[in-house]
């Protein structure tokens, strides 16, 4: 049987997190905690005090939990934790993140996130 091979496969979307190749992007997998509902690609995450990751902008005892990383996958939190891959490093587009509802990106998530190797830029 003969196929062609300018035939489409597939499709690609683009949703603009990664802003430039420099740094490398680095993934790892991570704990997503339970009760958080659907979590998207681009979510920001903080770590809370047990290690697991949440949404940025969760409190935690009177304070945020610190930023560490971003969702690199679509994941649902609903039923329990979640096992998913995060990027530990690279340079992303800082309005393509996904943060808690009312809750507001401060420089201290910033300089947390770029501690670690996370830079953010805005969108040209």
């Amino acid at each position: 049987m003969v196929k062609r091979m300018d035939a489409v496969v597939g499709d690609t979307n683009f949703d603009n997190l990664i802003f430039d190749i420099e740094p490398a992007v680095k993934q790892k997998p991570v704990t997503v905690a339970s009760g958080q509902g659907k979590l998207t690609r681009g979510s920001a995450l903080g770590l809370n005090s047990t290690g697991k990751c949440v949404i940025l902008g969760t409190e935690e005892t009177e304070s945020v939990c610190p930023a560490n990383c971003i969702l690199a996958e679509d994941v649902d939190t609903t039923s329990g934790d979640v096992q998913a891959m995060a990027f530990i490093a690279g340079h992303f587009n800082k309005q393509a993140l996904t943060l808690k509802a009312d809750y507001t990106m401060t420089d201290e998530d910033m300089e947390n996130f770029r501690k670690g190797g996370i830079f953010l830029s805005d969108s040209i």
